[in-house]
């Protein structure tokens, strides 16, 4: 059975309006600071424990109401009895298992998502991608980074795996981490230690740790890197900020950098980084692809937004037969809330890293 894409009932993150409540009770002012507001402007605040989206779970019933023919003549007759789904397939999603890590350190426990490579061999050293989530996934089952979008299986799927196979770690935090005062709780510095943690446990690679997010995760890259600029190769960074005057450190990082133009805290942002304005050029879908042997040369400098929450989930199609499992690929967001386009934009400099990193939206890392 296959399910459309528009039919709101097959989503499995629903997002409310916003992405939850300040603990003052307070506005959120609509998430995504676009009305140019300097730090502390808009977003939930650090400590909010109120998600900005449901986990649905996935079923669906289905009544034969008419005569089924098969290609070989036999028919079956209508029943009216109705069958619904007894078991579920998520696809990729299942791969992942979850795991708690109480930081002995911060005394911070974090619920997380872990992908194992396939046919994982302890005698090979593997990279890893960790991915973090925006404020609207806080505080929900410790699989609603795998559901609310794509950001985390992405590099878990088959043909990723193929190209390059390894971990993906991927925390549910239980409350928001950042905000824009840029002052993040202890779960900031307790993500560093399960990085660390994870990495020991299974013999990961330690030069080839990448990390991404989108918003407040974006966020977390970056201040991680400032943070701790010896702990990760490179980032992908999607609609994410921090200030320009702390960004030293990311000018010898290797960052891949997606920023909506009508994000006017990011795009204003950029081209208020150090050094020559960066170019901007749409990002062709469904990735950028580069020809083999070269790749653009990512922006050192910062890069801005907000920690919103995503704007109206789609749901991907799914396959499913009477009494057989649900099968569903998760939801992405059209666009972040307050801006007025669904199409990214990439932030190339003319300055910053010399060998540059492709890292195709969505697609495989160079390991």
């Amino acid at each position: 059975m296959e399910l459309s894409p528009d039919d709101t009932a097959a989503a499995l993150w629903v997002t409310r309006q916003g992405s939850g409540t300040p603990p003052d009770g307070g506005s959120d002012g609509g998430g995504s600071g676009d009305d140019g507001g300097g730090p502390g402007a808009g977003g939930p605040k650090v400590g909010d424990t109120t998600p900005g989206g449901t986990v649905v779970a996935a079923k669906s019933t289905l009544t034969q109401s008419g005569t089924v023919t098969t290609t070989r003549g036999t028919r079956y007759a209508a029943d009216g009895t109705a069958r619904t789904t007894d078991a579920v397939v998520n696809l990729i999603v299942d791969d992942f298992r979850q795991f708690s890590f109480s930081d002995p350190v911060t005394g911070q426990t974090l619920r997380y998502n872990l992908f194992v490579p396939k046919n994982h061999d302890r005698r090979k050293s593997y990279p890893l991608v960790l991915f973090m989530h925006d404020a609207s996934v806080v505080n929900v089952a410790t699989e609603g980074p795998l559901i609310q979008g794509l950001g985390a299986v992405c590099w878990a799927s088959p043909e990723d795996q193929d190209r390059h196979d390894s971990f993906v770690l991927a925390p549910e935090y239980g409350s928001v981490v950042i905000d824009d005062n840029y002052e993040p709780s202890t779960l900031f510095e307790a993500t560093a230690n399960l990085v660390r943690s994870v990495t020991e446990e299974y013999g990961i690679d330690p030069d080839r740790l990448y990390t991404t997010g989108q918003s407040m995760g974006a966020m977390m890259s970056l201040g991680l890197n400032i943070r701790y600029p010896e702990l990760f190769a490179a980032a992908f960074i999607v609609a994410g900020q921090w200030p320009a005057s702390q960004a030293a450190p990311l000018a010898g990082k290797k960052l891949w950098i997606l920023v909506s133009a009508d994000d006017t805290k990011a795009y204003p942002g950029e081209l208020r980084g150090r050094g020559p304005a960066p170019s901007y050029r749409p990002a062709p879908p469904p990735a950028p692809t580069w020809p083999p042997g070269r790749s653009p040369t990512p922006s050192p400098e910062s890069a801005t937004g907000s920690c919103g929450s995503p704007g109206r989930p789609r749901s991907f199609p799914s396959a499913a037969r009477p009494g057989a499992p649900v099968r569903r690929l998760g939801t992405r967001h059209a666009r972040r809330p307050g801006t007025t386009s669904d199409t990214p934009l990439v932030a190339v400099s003319r300055r910053g890293v010399s060998d540059g990193l492709r890292l195709a939206a969505h697609r495989g890392l160079p390991y």
